[in-house]
């Protein structure tokens, strides 16, 4: 497989409208001021939530995982939600090479703070394990990824 160092313009949008989507789907908007909705904003609310954070925090973790390899690869979050395990290992390692970091290193490079929510995940952190991919939802056999759901929509 060919791993991008440049990603094309559509996967950043796709991941652009992932993160938007987990950020929905999880937030409780109803405690969101009427404002812009800053990235202060949504990490109080968040913060006021133990259920919304541990729901976003989880989500953008997949989010982190998923999205590098689709930066680099082109695959789609259902096409890499497929992959067994040690390839989906395999191809986030040469992803996060090639990239010269994660999906939240390079949008942080590329997109404003208020639309990279993203960069909330830890920046350089290893493969998940299978236990750390099972809890967040990355288990490929259970087919039920917060990412692969967004992406239907």
């Amino acid at each position: 497989m060919d791993y991008r160092k440049q990603p094309l313009h559509r996967d950043v949008k796709a991941l652009r409208k992932l993160q938007k989507e987990v950020l929905f789907e999880t937030l409780p908007l109803d405690k969101l001021t009427m404002g812009k909705g800053t990235e202060e904003d949504i990490m109080k609310v968040l913060s006021q939530s133990p259920t919304a954070l541990a729901a976003f925090t989880d989500a953008m973790e997949e989010l982190e995982y998923v999205g590098t390899v689709m930066l680099a690869t082109g695959l789609s979050p259902e096409a890499i939600e497929q992959l067994p395990e040690d390839e989906f290992q395999a191809h986030y390692e040469a992803s996060k090479e090639a990239l010269g970091g994660t999906a939240g290193n390079f949008l942080n490079a590329y997109a404003p703070a208020t639309t990279s929510p993203i960069k909330q995940s830890p920046q350089s952190q290893p493969a998940p394990s299978s236990h750390e991919k099972e809890k967040s939802g990355l288990d490929t056999s259970s087919g039920h990824s917060k990412a692969k759901k967004g992406a239907r929509k």
